[in-house]
Parts: structure tokens; sequence; C-alpha cells
């Protein structure tokens, strides 16, 4: 059970990229864009968020602290938070305003590598959590500021070419 638990662990997040990609390739011309400009925009803050919640909260690694051997090798620096979960969550959430289906897969995807990552001794719950809200915190107005700005773009160009008939 701990290859599989590591694995998930490891490379949970190659899969949700790669369903991501998949729905990505799927969508309309349009809607392509504004995934794109969600996931520039929300990952910027993603990574602010990651940069300041670690600069303002040191969390030693479960397998720090209690003294046990992760079932993967790993950096002993801070697990507050967890990368991968913030943005395999951010790419669920973002997949989410989409494809309702394809984004709870993907959020299932993210919470059973997270999960596995606590498994494996590399993350606290606590690591977990904090990614999760860091994602959620940039996916929302990630998704607010780049509609507003496509709503601008449209009317703009309403404007400049005028009605057509």
């Amino acid at each position: 059970m701990n290859p599989v638990i590591a694995a998930l662990a490891q490379y949970g997040f190659v899969v949700s990229f790669a369903i991501a990609a998949v729905v990505w390739l799927r969508l309309p011309r349009r809607s392509k864009w504004e995934l794109l400009a969600i996931g520039v925009v929300g990952s910027l803050l993603c990574l602010a968020f990651i940069s300041v919640g670690g600069a303002l909260y040191y969390h030693p690694r479960p397998f720090v602290s209690d003294r046990v051997e992760p079932l993967f090798p790993h950096v002993a620096d801070n697990g507050f938070p967890s990368d991968h979960t913030v943005l395999t969550m951010f790419v669920a959430l973002c997949v989410l305003y989409f494809s309702r289906r394809w984004g709870l897969v993907l959020v299932t995807i993210s919470l059973v590598a997270a999960v596995a990552r606590v498994l494996a001794h590399v993350h606290s719950p606590l690591d977990i959590a904090g990614a999760v809200a860091m994602a959620a915190i940039a996916a929302v107005p990630a998704h607010a500021i780049v509609t507003r700005l496509e709503t601008r773009v449209l009317r703009r160009r309403a404007q400049h070419t005028g009605p057509r008939g």
C-alpha cells in the first residue's frame, strides 16, 4: 500500500494537469482564452499566497517533527502550505467554472493526493487545509477579474464596431 500512497502523493498533480489539459483542448476558443487568463491571474495569486503564508508561518514536516520515515525522500523544509495541493486544487477550481463534472473529478484527485501526502508524512492536515483555502481564495478573485476584463473588452469592441446590419 505504501508504494501506491507514495505514487499518489508525488504524481497526483500530473494526472490533474493532464485532465485539465484535455478539458482545455475541448473548450470553445473563447472559453480557452478565459480559462488560460484565469489560470495566469490565479497562479500569480497562488504564488503570492504560498510565499506570504510560508514566510508568516513555519510548520515542520511531520517526518521531521514526529521523527518518522517519509514514504519518499523529501527536503526537510517548511511544510506550510502544501504547494502540490495549492496548485492541484486551484486547477480543479478553475476547471470547475467550465465543466462541473471534470472540475469535481479534479477536486477529488486533488484531495486524494493531499491525503496521500499526509499519509506519506510529508504534510500535516494543517498544511493541506491552508493550501485548499489559498487555492479557493485565489480562484474566486481570478475568475472575477477575468470576467470583468472580458466584459470591458467586449463592450469596447461593440462600441468601436457599432451595430451591424
